[in-house]
């Protein structure tokens, strides 16, 4: 039946969401990137891994209210009906892009983008500080960048209005340092 295979592509959906951002997750950020001063880029990472914690939870709270209303266990709303029709056409529901995440990606790219980005993270949290920074996995680019400055800011006790970003493209990062260290940031897409 035509609810039977909507059902199929919902369980589909929460296979191919990340896991999820949980306590644990959280209490290692928390641990590992506190909020204190001199280090900006602490509360960015919270920030990032907080909003995409609560975009999963929104995505797999509306996989399950639209499975239930698919049995026939609720009634479904306008919202419901919209969401359906929107994932049966390989659309991203307007409902998980709220800005500022924004998506032009159909269902399934949104899907595996947005796991790459909460992995990125998840790495970044449990690993270490990564050798690439991607500004793309990140929903507020701006607190990121303006990050950088402030960290100087706060390492060299100068206005930031002294500072600026300045940024030199390269073919390579093969010669360079393998990280982003001593205020040099390696930056891609």
């Amino acid at each position: 039946t035509s609810e039977s295979k909507t059902i199929e592509t919902l369980n589909k959906i929460q296979a191919a969401l990340p896991s999820p951002v949980d306590e644990i997750f959280h209490l290692t950020i928390a641990k590992n990137y506190p909020l204190i001063d001199g280090r900006p880029q602490n509360a960015v990472l919270q920030q990032e891994c907080v909003f995409y914690g609560n975009l999963v939870d929104n995505i797999k709270a509306t996989l399950h209210v639209l499975t239930k209303v698919l049995k026939g266990d609720l009634n479904a709303t306008a919202e419901n009906i919209h969401v359906l029709e929107e994932i049966k056409d390989s659309v991203v529901p307007v409902e998980w892009i709220k800005p500022p995440y924004q998506s032009a990606h159909s269902l399934w790219s949104f899907l595996k983008t947005l796991s790459q980005q909460v992995e990125y993270f998840r790495k970044w949290v449990f690993s270490s500080y990564p050798e690439m920074v991607w500004l793309g996995a990140f929903v507020f680019p701006k607190a990121f960048l303006t990050s950088i400055i402030l960290e100087r800011v706060y390492k060299d006790r100068i206005s930031p209005r002294k500072l600026c970003l300045d940024f030199y493209p390269l073919q390579s990062i093969s010669n360079s340092p393998k990280n982003s260290t001593d205020g040099k940031y390696y930056i891609t897409g």
